[in-house]
């Protein structure tokens, strides 16, 4: 969740026409509704300077993602196919909110998708963000957030079969080399196994 978290990451992606699917901690903050924002009024009777920060100016304060999991009701929830493993299907609960996340600054950013997806056993939970459109199909959306896994996979199986973490090098140029060579014999060994 290091880069879930980062609300420039997502909305510098986000401008690049990328889409992306970013797992957050379970305290950030949404709105289900954009509150209204602005520069409030000075108050007449405090002395300083005139405010020049925008605020929340109306509305209630953003809802931790882990409190609105458990005030969502059971029909909220759809049973999702996620991926294959190497023992059976993977299938979670999981339901999809339009929600407008809180930024660094206290303010709602651009309206896009909460995810808040459980094992069946209810052990654990992932919360995502994705800025995804509004009418994709939830079963879509449940795909992509298993995708993490096959990435992950692919550094593991890079790191036990073709050494991506066994270098011992001194220069950037080493480094690269040994990276190089470490992708290309990741890239003969599936295409072995195709």
């Amino acid at each position: 969740d290091f880069y879930g978290r980062d609300s420039w990451l997502r909305n510098k992606i986000d401008t690049q026409g990328l889409v992306f699917i970013a797992d957050i901690p379970c305290n950030i903050g949404v709105w289900l509704e954009c509150p209204k924002t602005g520069v409030p009024p000075r108050k007449t009777s405090v002395r300083g300077r005139n405010p020049t920060r925008e605020k929340v100016l109306e509305g209630d304060d953003p809802i931790k993602v882990k409190d609105l999991k458990d005030q969502l009701e059971d029909m909220q929830w759809h049973r999702v196919f996620i991926r294959d493993t190497e023992r059976k299907e993977l299938w979670a609960d999981m339901t999809c909110l339009r929600v407008f996340p809180s930024e660094e600054n206290s303010l709602p950013g651009r309206e896009c998708w909460l995810i808040i997806r459980k094992d069946p056993c209810g052990k654990e939970i992932k919360y995502q963000l994705s800025n995804a459109p509004a009418d994709i199909d939830m079963n879509r959306l449940g795909q992509m957030s298993g995708s993490r896994f096959w990435i992950e996979r692919a550094f593991e199986d890079g790191k036990g079969i073709a050494g991506l973490a066994d270098y011992q090098v001194r220069s950037w140029t080493g480094w690269h080399h040994h990276m190089t060579m470490t992708f290309l014999a990741m890239l003969y060994l599936m295409t072995l196994s195709m």
